[in-house]
C-alpha cells in the first residue's frame, strides 16, 4: 500500500534504542536546533512505541479469539459426545465401558 509504513521490528527498535545519540546527532546536524531536534526524536519514539503496543494489542486479540475458538471446539465436543455414547449399540457401549475400567 503506498505511502503505508512498515511496522517497525523489534531488531529495529533495538537498533534505535542502541544508536539514538548517533541518531539525535545527525538529526540536530540537520535542524541546528536542540530543541527541534529533541522534539523530532521524542515524536519518532512515541510513534514507534504507539506502533509497537498496537502490534502487541493486535497479537494479544488475535491469541483470544484462537483460544475461543478452541473452547468453542472444546464445548462442542463435550455435548456431542454423549449423545454419540446414546447411539451405540449396548454391545459397543460395554466394549467402550470396559476398555475405560483398569
Amino acid at each position: 500500500m503506498p505511502g503505508k509504513r512498515p511496522e517497525p521490528s523489534l531488531e529495529f527498535v533495538q537498533l534505535l534504542t542502541s544508536h539514538q545519540s548517533r541518531l539525535y546527532a545527525y538529526v540536530l546536524s540537520l535542524l541546528g536546533n536542540r530543541t527541534q531536534a529533541e522534539d523530532v526524536m521524542q515524536e519518532e519514539k512515541q510513534r514507534l512505541l504507539s506502533e509497537c503496543i498496537g502490534k502487541l494489542n493486535e497479537r494479544y486479540q488475535e491469541l483470544i479469539r484462537r483460544r475461543s475458538t478452541q473452547n468453542t471446539f472444546a464445548k462442542s465436543l463435550h455435548e456431542t459426545l454423549p449423545s454419540i455414547f446414546d447411539l451405540l449399540s449396548d454391545d459397543s457401549r460395554r466394549h467402550i465401558r470396559a476398555r475405560r475400567t483398569p
